[in-house]
């Protein structure tokens, strides 16, 4: 009796299982755009979690945790034993002290914003025997450490400096974006409007003559333009107009030549189409063919390069005109966190995680934006 009511358990609970997994499978099937749209974002998480979990590992299995002692360990010739006692004390609340698996485990706990995790800050020591004296504690979602170069600043709250620059990158990178955009798409509408043309063949040419220049030489030209040609200050301190119109500037032609050229490339390919005769037979105009008709096609395919433009605006290229021109933004204070000899491997660590976080967020507003651009792509629709 016992093992027929067992039989019958066993038989239901393998019911339910299959009946979950066809339901699941079914839903899936009929929503196929989302499908596509969570395999990305969980093959992005993936993969940034792999490689921000090798490069801790790497960074921390090549930084000596000394780098974390204060100036006083040296100024009062501390023991080993005191130097011990403080890292431990000063390490072991925000992860960094102990087995580096351990670390490891923590740096992730630290950085997923799901839990709010208590964090000593303001930590005071006795300068002469390495004690913390006191300490306050303060709620953090995402928590990345402390600097430790000399260049950047030791026993900085690395949080605390990304938002005091993030603003500058975002800012003049958004901004480029925006420019480059306006610019660049109605530039390669005419250049494929008049491919044959030598209006057209002039835009193509120049714009693939500036995507050939390499981009130091672009940047170091467009740099020393203003400072040596026109005499104007090189200092994004200096609160002139023209030290924020020439890193705004080097951006922009930086991304142009790109957007110009693939717009270009895909209005072509648009031409050999069959509903681009059938206009051009029903007598429409060439404008209203090429600004709605292709270019509402061409679209999905340019919003596809968005994600990446704007990762590379706020954390690729503003390492170049940030550095140059001396903004305080987070582009230069990576390039700081760089420097031989006195790198910042929490600072670096910090830099990737959030340049992966903002390429994983906007690959998902890409694919939202798809489907809002384009009519025949719906969520609950199959491919």
């Amino acid at each position: 009796m016992y093992d027929k009511i067992k039989n019958n358990t066993n038989n239901v609970v393998l019911f339910n299982i299959k009946k979950y997994h066809f339901t699941t499978l079914n839903f899936f099937n009929k929503h196929a755009i989302l499908t596509y749209s969570l395999k990305r974002i969980l093959l992005s998480l993936a993969a940034l979690f792999v490689g921000i979990s090798i490069i801790f590992l790497l960074v921390r299995s090549t930084t000596d945790t000394n780098s974390f002692l204060p100036e006083a360990a040296n100024k009062y010739n501390w023991s080993d034993e005191q130097c011990q006692t403080y890292l431990k004390n000063r390490l072991t609340p925000i992860g960094l002290y102990g087995p580096i698996w351990d670390q490891l485990w923590h740096f992730w706990y630290n950085i997923i914003p799901i839990i709010p995790k208590e964090i000593p800050t303001n930590i005071k020591f006795d300068e002469r025997t390495g004690q913390i004296i006191s300490v306050s504690y303060q709620t953090y979602f995402v928590y990345f450490g402390v600097t430790t170069s000399s260049i950047v600043g030791p026993n900085q709250n690395i949080n605390d400096l990304f938002n005091q620059r993030i603003g500058y990158s975002f800012i003049f990178g958004i901004i480029a974006i925006a420019i480059s955009y306006l610019v660049g798409i109605p530039l390669g509408i005419l250049s494929a409007m008049k491919k044959h043309n030598m209006s057209g063949n002039f835009i193509n040419t120049l714009f693939l003559f500036l995507y050939s220049i390499p981009t130091v030489i672009l940047v170091l030209g467009l740099y020393v333009l203003p400072v040596v040609g026109l005499e104007q200050s090189k200092l994004f301190i200096s609160g002139s107009f023209w030290s924020k119109f020439w890193p705004e500037l080097t951006m922009c032609i930086l991304f142009i030549p790109v957007i110009v050229i693939l717009t270009r490339r895909y209005f072509v390919e648009e031409l050999n189409n069959e509903y681009v005769n059938f206009a051009i037979t029903k007598g429409v105009s060439k404008n209203k063919l090429f600004f709605k008709h292709i270019f509402r096609n061409t679209s999905v395919v340019l919003i596809r390069t968005l994600p990446m433009d704007i990762g590379l605006a706020v954390f690729g290229f503003s390492m170049i005109s940030e550095t140059q021109w001396n903004i305080p933004g987070i582009g230069s204070l990576i390039v700081d966190a760089l420097t031989p000899g006195a790198t910042d491997p929490l600072t670096i660590l910090a830099y990737v995680v959030l340049s992966g976080a903002t390429v994983t967020i906007t690959s998902l507003l890409s694919d939202l934006l798809m489907i809002k651009l384009d009519p025949r792509i719906k969520l609950g629709g199959k491919i």
